[in-house]
């Protein structure tokens, strides 16, 4: 065959047979008599090899040697099982691509920080928050989450069995406290109140001043519970992870960013220094 007919037959273009000559894949057949170079069957099997490979998804470069080697195709079924496994790999990042991208989407969000797939912490830190507040709206809701969500990307997650021990030990003391249960809801309701207000505003301040003390009583009393539990290391951030935090904040607005750098300053002031391990410096 010519090459136009060959190119044809394997439904690729001259340039592409004319590029496998040039990477050296396929020798160029010699010209005949007329001047034409014709494609013998040999060559035609090969050409096809390198079409299937391409489609397949290997690299020119991969193709090479694979088209050449004389192993009764060892090599071949090598490179298949190799490229299979990235491949599968491929397949798991795009599937927990598209879960975010379905996770933003159905948020609406405007800054794609704001959402990421829900994970344990998330999950079991909002149920607890509705159980707090039975009225929780949507709304407040999903700036809980993107907070959560902001912050998990900037610091990294916890471990899971810590999550899982951790919010257990928080749950204790306010089952046992309703004073202080009222006292969060309340805070809860007035930090969302202050979405449109300026930073300076005195009310931001006057929440934060009413913090203090049962974040302080919150923290000893979560420390006591976790101390009870020695499958559970308490840690605070160190350095990097404060650093971290402090960018999550941006996902807030103003006023209310404020408020919440005041109380994980606060916090990581009541953390007892004996009590903890530093963790991200």
């Amino acid at each position: 065959m010519r090459i136009g007919e060959a190119a044809a037959l394997l439904g690729i273009s001259v340039k592409t047979i004319r590029v496998y000559h040039q990477r050296g894949l396929v020798p160029e057949p010699e010209r005949d008599e007329s001047g034409y170079r014709r494609y013998a069957a040999g060559a035609l099997v090969t050409l096809a090899r390198i079409v299937r490979l391409r489609a397949v998804g290997f690299s020119l470069r991969e193709i090479g040697p694979l088209v050449t080697a004389a192993d009764r195709g060892v090599a071949l079924r090598r490179a298949l099982r190799d490229l299979d496994e990235v491949l599968a790999e491929e397949i798991a990042e795009r599937r927990l691509r598209r879960a975010l991208l379905g996770q933003l989407l159905d948020e609406g969000v405007d800054d794609p920080i704001a959402a990421a797939a829900a994970d344990v912490w998330e999950e079991r830190s909002v149920a607890w928050l509705r159980q707090l507040v039975p009225d929780l709206s949507a709304e407040h809701e999903l700036v809980e989450r993107r907070l959560s969500r902001a912050m998990a990307a900037l610091i990294g997650s916890a471990p899971g069995a810590g999550d899982e021990q951790l919010i257990a030990a928080l749950e204790v003391p306010l089952e046992m406290d309703p004073a202080l249960q009222a006292e969060i809801v309340d805070h809860h309701r007035r930090f969302h109140a202050l979405a449109q207000l300026d930073p300076d505003d005195p009310r931001v301040g006057q929440l934060i001043a009413d913090m203090q003390g049962p974040l302080a009583a919150m923290v000893e009393a979560l420390y006591a519970s976790v101390g009870d539990l020695p499958d559970a290391p308490v840690a605070v951030a160190g350095d990097a992870a404060m650093a971290g935090i402090a960018a999550a904040l941006e996902v807030l607005p103003p006023a209310q960013r404020r408020v919440m750098d005041a109380v994980l300053r606060s916090i990581a002031e009541s953390v007892p220094a004996d009590a903890v391990t530093p963790v991200g410096r």
